[in-house]
């Protein structure tokens, strides 16, 4: 489990924010720190899981408050996480959204992508070329346009079913075959024997 983090670790992820820190996008903070914290996404409640998750949101408590400057506690803390959780389900929801374009903006993105999607089947998947740009002060990342458009084919059944005429003519056709078949055998022996005949009695008169 990651521990707290250091100051030149934290000085990474404000190169990620901005470099002013009038800036910094408070969401987009909490989740490029909480990519070191993917326990948490963990829905198993086995003892070890959760002593890793409680481990956890005590870390990103800690980290998120020297980042932001900040007071928060862990239930705050805990209750931001499943808000995210919330909202970006709420955009990415198969039942609401159906097959509209869903729009994400760069804090709701990076936490799509380390949310376990593969195995939430209520979830679209976005596409990973989707990508994100600057737009306004109020929000440094744009809603970058992700969709995901499947068009499957529906395929009609293949009638595979014979009449039962057909069925009974080919029966027909196979046992009028078989039965020249025998005959031709049967005329092919008939002139064996005669031309055996006709040899004994050639032999005979010499």
């Amino acid at each position: 489990m990651s521990n707290v983090l250091s100051n030149s670790d934290l000085s990474d992820f404000e190169s990620v924010l901005g470099s002013s820190s009038q800036e910094k996008d408070e969401q987009l903070c909490f989740v490029v720190l909480l990519e070191e914290y993917k326990v948490l996404f963990d829905k198993r409640m086995i003892p070890k899981i959760k002593t890793e998750k409680e481990e956890a949101l005590k870390n990103l408590t800690a980290n998120f408050n020297r980042t932001m400057k900040m007071n928060s506690d862990t239930k705050q803390i805990l209750k931001k996480f499943n808000n995210m959780k919330t909202k970006v389900k709420r955009i990415v929801d198969v039942k609401r959204t159906g097959n509209k374009k869903i729009k994400l903006c760069e804090w709701q993105r990076r936490f799509y992508d380390l949310w376990n999607v593969e195995n939430n089947p209520v979830l679209h998947k976005v596409s990973e070329a989707c990508q994100a740009s600057v737009v306004d002060e109020k929000e440094r990342v744009s809603l970058g346009e992700c969709v995901n458009e499947m068009n499957i084919s529906k395929r009609k059944p293949v009638n595979i079913k014979q009449s039962t005429r057909g069925v009974n003519e080919e029966i027909s056709l196979v046992q009028l075959q078989k039965a020249c078949l025998k005959k031709q055998i049967e005329a092919a022996e008939t002139q064996i024997s005669v031309a055996r005949v006709q040899q004994s009695a050639a032999e005979a008169q010499e």
